[in-house]
């Protein structure tokens, strides 16, 4: 009994520390571009989902944007969900994955109306240009661009500040011209775009930029896009943009990654200046490996489990659904084969009693019985006792277990 109790209590112990393990944490990191950034605003809007699914949100600031991907990759960092723009390659990200493409951000060139027209980038040479931080991926498609037209930091002067920065010195008229890659209704972008000095420049050959820059993309602002009532813009603005992808690693939860896709599905499925309602989140042509429980979501959507029982009983319903279902068929099938053995029992006694029964209507009328009687009777024989013999073992049982109960000695007759 002792060894059987210790068993049991191996087993109850082995079974909490594989539950503990399949469960979703209860925490999550989501590394973001600088405050003020679409990054930060797509993040805090992601939070505030996952805190419904149960699960604690910390947003790590990151102006250098471009970065984000080795925190990612790296397990040291503890980051769970980034971001990312520029040009990726795989080999140097093993353990990224992606969940999805969330929008196209248009990089965005605002300069000051006393400039005159510009017709061409290649018009900012000997200007005063400001740009994100230097390891943010708007400065690194913005450099890229900047120096397909020659405008480089020794023909232009170049200055890198922090995004709300750099937004009030192009609206305080201390430098020429800005490079913004933001989505196209965060706050920043419209409070340039009403601003009367300023203007918002359309480049004529985006599809010639994408062509060069094959991370970039064309993309259309149509007239109003940023304000109607106002006109902003009074024209339609031609733009190149990049496709950002939220990222995590291989082995982040599905139970994570279900509630990720509930809040890309929340921000990102309304339309916006540059795409169609429905557009985004995107799971195709991302260039990273897509993680796996984004595929199974492809193919069969929402588990019905998470449906039913939330994030944290879902995943372990999930974990263990196959194990249920094993243990559910073995049960049914265990008691499907007992009564069938019970029903060929009692076919067999009947059949057993109509052979004994023919036996004694022969002995009866003086007729001999054949070999294949003799036969039937001997087979029919041996199956009544062993019936009988059972249910004298059995009934032999069931005393001992009444005299067990009452401390008596089994050997002694009862009373």
């Amino acid at each position: 009994m002792r060894v059987l109790q210790i068993l049991y209590g191996g087993l109850a112990l082995a079974l909490a520390i594989y539950v503990a393990t399949v469960l979703p944490p209860r925490s999550i990191v989501i590394e973001a571009g600088p405050m003020g950034g679409t990054y930060y605003a797509h993040a805090t809007a992601y939070a505030e989902v996952l805190e419904e699914h149960g699960f604690h949100v910390t947003i790590r600031s990151n102006p250098n944007s471009t970065t984000i991907i080795d925190h990612v990759n790296d397990p040291a960092e503890g980051v769970d969900i980034g971001f990312v723009a520029q040009p990726t390659d795989p080999a140097l990200t093993p353990r990224v994955r992606v969940l999805a493409k969330i929008e196209l951000q248009p990089l965005f060139l605002f300069y000051a109306t006393a400039l005159g027209e510009i017709v061409s980038p290649v018009n900012l040479r000997n200007r005063h240009i400001v740009l994100p931080p230097s390891a943010s991926a708007s400065a690194v498609a913005a450099l890229d661009l900047l120096a397909i037209y020659g405008v480089t930091p020794e023909t232009a002067t170049i200055e890198h500040l922090d995004i709300a920065e750099g937004v009030q010195r192009l609206a305080d008229g201390d430098v020429d011209a800005g490079f913004f890659m933001l989505g196209s209704e965060n706050p920043l972008i419209r409070k340039l775009a009403a601003d009367a000095e300023l203007a918002a420049f359309s480049y004529g050959d985006a599809r010639s930029i994408a062509i060069n820059l094959d991370y970039l993309s064309p993309a259309t602002l149509p007239a109003g896009g940023f304000d109607l009532s106002q006109a902003l813009p009074p024209g339609q603005l031609d733009l190149v943009g990049a496709e950002v992808q939220v990222i995590t690693h291989d082995n982040l939860h599905s139970a994570l990654a279900l509630a990720m896709l509930d809040a890309m599905e929340r921000r990102h499925r309304a339309a916006t200046a540059v795409s169609y309602a429905g557009q985004y989140p995107d799971f195709t042509g991302t260039g990273l490996p897509v993680l796996e429980a984004v595929r199974d979501y492809q193919l069969a959507g929402r588990p019905w489990a998470y449906r039913i029982f939330g994030s944290f009983w879902g995943s372990l319903f999930d974990e263990f659904f196959v194990l249920i279902f094993a243990v559910f068929l073995i049960v049914q099938g265990e008691r499907t084969v007992k009564y069938l053995f019970e029903g060929l029992e009692l076919i067999g006694l009947w059949a057993a009693g109509g052979v004994v029964d023919r036996q004694i209507r022969a002995h009866a009328q003086g007729r001999r019985p054949s070999a294949l009687s003799q036969i039937s009777l001997e087979l029919s024989v041996r199956l009544i006792d062993r019936v009988s013999v059972g249910a004298r073992a059995r009934a032999r049982l069931d005393q001992w277990r009444r005299l067990q109960t009452q401390n008596v000695d089994p050997d002694q007759p009862e009373k």
